[in-house]
């Protein structure tokens, strides 16, 4: 199995490139010159600062053989004892300075990650975030799992990576559906950064898995159960703001009870945004709404998931009314 290397390792490493490509470009010797190893005294004594708290063995012992160099490259740099106790004490003072303005890196981007992940819906796994993190991995994956109800399972494997600035973020992350019935087994998606579904929810994965459309950001996305990634994730059907699809303006076109408040009206568009089945009443008569994009639709459900259709011509009700059909899409829709 190949080693992996620690983030200890990989710092040195880019020194190690460093001084290979100062040689390069300049005579070899200038790596030893008296300038040059300065400034990799003081990359090492970035580098112990950075991690002195890491709990990972191969680092501590890292830093441990870390230290022994840089205390000999201290000797070779200044023979003298009082000249090396002047440099300690002017050291250690920017040296504090120094790891101040990384400890306020750090919990920045800690802050900024425990964001993204909560605003994911995965608040209550960033723990094991944290400890990932704190055993110096550069990447890893956390499990979750979530009972969206009773009857059916949600699985996630979130990928975590520090980029090259030392910074970690959210990957991208894995989510499947098990329900009782095993109607939606084998179906998954994979959210990347910078992917169509970059915005989704871990909420809205399930609505996704399930064949409901998601609003994510400006564009409604639905999978595309016909067409898959190599992965065996499915493709996203992506519906800009220029296909056309108004949601507000559909559901103000029907003639329904809970309408009447703008609060509840709000919260309304907000879960079929989400990839809900909302359920409505009309003329006091109870029926369920879903967001269907592609036909620039809202679908509407009666007892027992019966799709009601209603005339188009109807004065009282101007539903919409499209049941699941395979027809030709038209322009503006994309497939991701």
């Amino acid at each position: 199995m190949e080693h992996e290397l620690s983030r200890i390792e990989q710092d040195l490493l880019r020194w190690e490139n460093r001084e290979q490509n100062f040689s390069r470009l300049f005579k070899p010797s200038v790596i030893e010159s008296r300038p040059f190893l300065k400034d990799k005294l003081d990359y090492y004594d970035g580098l112990l600062l950075k991690y002195r708290h890491t709990s990972n063995p191969d680092e501590r012992i890292g830093l441990n053989v870390l230290r022994k160099n840089r205390n000999d490259l201290e000797l070779q740099l200044y023979p003298r004892f009082i000249s090396r106790l002047l440099n300690r004490f002017m050291r250690s003072i920017m040296s504090e300075r120094v790891y101040k303005q990384a400890s306020a890196g750090i919990s920045n981007n800690m802050n900024q990650l425990r964001s993204d992940v909560s605003a994911a819906g995965f608040a209550k796994s960033f723990h094991l975030v944290e400890r990932a993190i704190q055993k110096g991995s550069r990447e890893f994956t956390i499990p979750a799992t979530y009972y969206i109800n009773p009857t059916d399972r949600m699985d996630f494997d979130l990928s975590f990576k520090m980029d090259h600035s030392g910074q970690y973020t959210m990957d991208s992350y894995h989510a499947s559906c098990k329900t009782e019935d095993n109607s939606i087994e084998h179906r998954y998606l994979t959210v990347k950064k910078d992917g169509p579904l970059e915005q989704v929810t871990a909420k809205q994965a399930y609505h996704l898995l399930c064949g409901r459309a998601v609003c994510n950001g400006q564009d409604w996305v639905q999978l595309d159960f016909n067409d898959k990634y190599p992965d065996g994730s499915f493709r996203a059907k992506v519906f800009p703001p220029d296909y056309g699809f108004d949601i507000e303006r559909k559901l103000s076109e029907l003639n329904i009870d809970e309408l009447q408040s703008p609060q509840v009206k709000h919260k309304i568009i907000e879960d079929l945004k989400n990839g809900e089945k909302v359920e409505v009443h009309t003329n006091r008569k109870k029926i369920e709404l879903q967001a269907n994009p592609q036909t620039q639709s809202l679908s509407v459900f009666g007892g027992a998931n019966n799709v009601i259709q209603f005339p188009m011509t109807a004065t009282a009700f101007k539903y919409e009314v499209v049941q699941e059909q395979k027809n030709e899409v038209r322009n503006g829709m994309k497939i991701h």
